[in-house]
């Protein structure tokens, strides 16, 4: 594996044909191997696909250290996106910002982001709020367009 031909999306999928069920992440709540976290993974790249996401598509992920932020950015790296890394902390004002300045086609946040960037223009990128990020890849929120 050349370091000049390798995504970040393949450093998962080496891992994962080479050691299915080893432990990947270790999550406050829980681990997850390797195919537990592609399962997780494959849920966000059909949303982004879902969405048009394309390569060099900016995908802003403003979500706290945890297994949802993980499968995120490797799921971006699939779809070719660039991940545009957000601290969770910012305000609703700063992260607004970063949407519109890197013209990001998603945002992916909790529900304490969602909260903060409502009301704010984020241009024409799509907000994803994930209902338990926290505790793995709760879904019960996905807006459509």
């Amino acid at each position: 594996m050349s370091v000049l031909s390798t995504s970040f999306y393949h450093l998962l999928g080496d891992n994962l044909s080479a050691r299915p069920n080893k432990v990947a992440l270790i999550d406050p709540l829980q681990s997850y191997t390797y195919s537990e976290l592609a399962i997780e993974v494959e849920l966000y790249a059909t949303y982004f696909e879902a969405h048009s996401v394309s390569a060099g598509d900016r995908i802003v992920i403003s979500l706290r250290k945890s297994v949802a932020e993980v499968a995120a950015m490797f799921a971006a790296s699939k779809v070719g996106a660039v991940i545009v890394n957000a601290n969770a902390q910012l305000t609703g004002e700063q992260l607004s910002y970063v949407v519109r300045d890197s013209a990001a086609k998603i945002v992916v946040v909790d529900k304490a982001g969602a909260s903060k960037i409502s009301g704010n223009d984020i241009d024409d990128a799509h907000l994803l709020v994930i209902s338990n990020a926290d505790n793995g890849q709760e879904f019960a929120e996905w807006p459509s367009t």
